[in-house]
C-alpha cells in the first residue's frame, strides 16, 4: 500500500483539464494521474537529478502507472476576472481580453490524498519519492503551492473515518444509482502498456515516429504532440474516475443524523456553500432571510415565530436562534461563513423538523444563491464538535454583544451602581450579566470593549435587524469576553439580535 498527500497551503488548486480551453471555467478535479507522473519529472530534473537515478525514477514511475483512488477534500469551485492587454492598441488605448482564472478553493489543513492499494516501493524507490515529493513546491499551475509526503497507514485510516471526504475511483462502467458522476482524466499506459500501444498505432505515427519508452512519452511537450495533430499526449489514454456528485460545492454528501430519539431534537446544522460564501458580517442578514423561509416552510410555527397562535411572544427565549459559523481553520473573524446551527431549547415538532430537511437555499447578494446542505438533526449531545455547542470556561464574542438597555446615572450625573455587582446600571457589562443570569449563566469576569478596540475583527458587522423588532440601546456594538469557575456548554448569545446570530459566543482560542 501507498498514500500521498498533497496540501494546498495557498488554499487553491489551478489546473486545467487536458481537453479543455481555460476559458470554459472547469478544473481538473481528481488531477489526471499523468499530471501527477509528469510533476515527479519536473522535479527530479529541477532538484532531484543528483539525489535519485533515472533508473529509480523510471522504476517509480512504472509502478504508479497503475490508476490511484483518490480522497478528495471538500472544494468550492470559483473564479476571478482579469481584463489582460493582448499587444494591440485602438485609439490611443490598449485592448484587452477579458479571461476567467477557474480554481477551486481548499482548506489548507486538508489534503488531497492519492492511495495506490496494491503498489509496494523498492527501499530505493520510497526514498527517491520522498526526495521528489519534499522537492515539489506546486501541483498544477505554479498558484498551486504545495507541501507532499508519504502517508503511513495509520494516518491513511484516519483520513477515511473523515466523512468530510469524497472518495474517487476509476471506473470500468457508470450508473448513476450512486449518486456518482463520470469525471475523464488522462492516464499512463506504463512500459508494458506503451509498447503495445507502439505497435497497435505504428502504422497511424509512422511518419511522425514515437518515443522510445514510455517515460519519454511523459516529457513530450504539449506544444510538440499538438504540431503532429495527436489528439493526446503519446503512451496516454482517457480513462474514467467516479466523483461524488456535490464534490465541488465545497460540501460532502452526508446522510443527516436521525432525530433525537429521547424526545424532540433541538438542534439542526447546515453546511454552506456558493460561488461566493457570505461574509461573517453579514451573518444577522443571512440570519434573518434563514429564519424567513423555515417560518415559509413551516406555515408559521411558533418555534421559529417566537410568538403563539394568539401573536403573542413565547416566553423564556425557547424558541428557535440561528447562528452563523466560520470555519474551524479560520481565526480570522473577518472570514466566511461556513455552516448555519438552529438551536430552540423547546425542540422541534414534527412540522419544523419538515421545514429544516426542506429547506434548501437562501437567496444571497451579489446574484449568488446560498445553498444549504442539512448535515444532521439532533440533540447538542450530537454536535459536541462544533464551536458554538462546546464545552469552555471562557468565551470569546464571535459576532458583536448590541446591549438593550442604555447606562444609567444620577441626575448629577453619577453613575448609578448595582449593589450586587458594583457595576454601572445598564452599562454593556452589566448588561450582558444581566440576560445571562435570565438563563442560569453566571460568569465570574465580564469584559467588553466598543469595537476596534482589542478586536479590530468585529467591525463594520450589521447591527440592526432589516425586519422585525427587538429593544437595543443604539447602534453600537461591542467585543466581549466571558470566564466561568467552571466549563459551560454552548450556545451561548445574548442581546439584540441573538436570536439572528448577534450576541454569540465561541470558546476562546488559545486561551485555555
Amino acid at each position: 500500500m501507498l498514500a500521498i498527500q498533497i496540501n494546498f497551503v495557498a488554499g487553491r488548486y489551478h489546473a486545467t483539464p487536458w481537453n479543455k480551453q481555460v476559458n470554459e471555467g472547469e478544473v481538473e478535479w481528481p488531477p489526471s494521474p499523468w499530471r501527477f507522473l509528469r510533476a515527479l519529472i519536473a522535479v527530479w530534473y529541477q532538484k532531484g537529478q543528483g539525489l535519485v537515478t533515472e533508473e529509480t525514477l523510471v522504476g517509480l514511475l512504472e509502478k504508479l502507472s497503475v490508476l490511484p483512488t483518490y480522497w478528495l477534500p471538500p472544494a468550492t469551485l470559483t473564479h476571478t476576472r482579469h481584463y489582460m492587454p493582448i499587444g494591440e492598441i485602438d485609439k490611443g488605448v490598449e485592448k484587452t481580453a477579458l479571461v476567467l482564472d477557474t480554481f477551486l478553493a481548499i482548506s489548507k489543513s486538508t489534503p488531497l490524498i492519492l492511495e495506490w492499494k496494491n503498489v509496494e516501493l523498492s527501499p530505493h524507490e520510497s526514498q527517491g519519492l520522498k526526495v521528489l515529493l519534499e522537492g515539489m513546491g506546486y501541483f498544477g499551475r505554479a498558484e498551486s503551492l504545495t507541501q507532499t509526503g508519504i502517508l503511513d497507514s495509520m494516518e491513511l485510516e484516519k483520513i477515511k473515518e473523515n466523512t468530510r471526504y469524497f472518495p474517487a475511483n476509476p471506473m470500468t462502467e457508470f450508473s448513476d444509482d450512486n449518486g456518482t458522476e463520470p469525471v475523464k482524466t488522462l492516464v499512463c499506459l506504463g512500459n508494458e502498456g506503451y509498447n503495445l500501444w507502439k505497435k497497435k498505432n505504428a502504422d497511424k505515427f509512422k511518419e511522425t515516429g514515437f518515443p522510445e519508452s514510455f517515460f519519454d512519452a511523459l516529457q513530450v511537450q504539449t506544444s510538440h504532440w499538438k504540431s503532429k495533430g495527436w489528439d493526446k499526449p503519446p503512451g496516454s489514454q482517457w480513462a474514467f474516475y467516479a466523483r461524488k456528485k456535490g464534490a465541488l460545492n465545497g460540501l460532502p454528501e452526508v446522510a443527516p443524523k436521525l432525530s433525537n430519539k429521547k424526545g424532540r431534537p433541538t438542534v439542526a446544522r447546515f453546511a454552506v456553500a456558493c460561488a461566493v460564501r457570505p461574509n461573517l458580517k453579514h451573518a444577522l442578514s443571512l440570519a434573518e432571510r434563514v429564519h424567513k423561509s423555515l417560518v415559509k416552510y413551516s406555515g408559521g410555527e411558533p418555534v421559529f415565530t417566537g410568538c403563539d397562535e394568539a401573536g403573542m411572544p413565547l416566553e423564556k427565549h425557547r424558541h428557535a436562534s440561528i447562528f452563523c459559523e466560520r470555519p474551524d481553520e479560520q481565526s480570522d473573524l473577518r472570514k466566511t461563513i461556513s455552516h448555519i446551527t438552529v438551536y430552540a431549547p423547546a425542540g422541534f415538532n414534527e412540522n419544523a423538523e419538515r421545514a429544516l430537511r426542506g429547506i434548501k437555499k437562501v437567496w444571497g447578494h451579489g446574484g449568488h444563491d446560498v445553498n444549504l446542505l442539512l448535515l444532521g438533526i439532533g440533540s447538542l449531545e450530537d454536535f459536541t464538535d462544533t464551536e458554538l455547542l462546546a464545552k469552555s470556561r471562557r468565551w470569546e464574542s464571535l459576532t458583536p454583544f448590541v446591549p438593550t438597555r442604555h447606562p444609567k446615572s444620577t441626575r448629577a450625573g453619577k453613575p448609578k451602581l448595582d449593589a450586587g455587582n458594583g457595576l454601572q446600571i445598564g452599562t454593556p457589562e452589566h448588561d450582558l450579566l444581566r440576560l445571562l443570569k435570565l438563563e442560569g449563566r453566571v460568569p465570574t469576569k465580564i469584559t467588553c470593549n466598543p469595537l476596534g478596540i482589542g478586536n479590530r475583527a468585529l467591525l463594520g458587522f450589521t447591527l440592526e435587524r432589516r425586519t422585525g423588532e427587538g429593544r437595543k440601546a443604539g447602534n453600537r456594538g461591542y467585543s466581549c469576553s466571558l470566564e466561568f469557575d467552571d466549563p459551560v456548554t454552548g450556545p451561548i448569545s445574548a442581546g439584540y439580535g441573538s436570536h439572528f446570530g448577534l450576541g454569540a459566543f465561541v470558546p476562546a482560542r488559545n486561551k485555555g
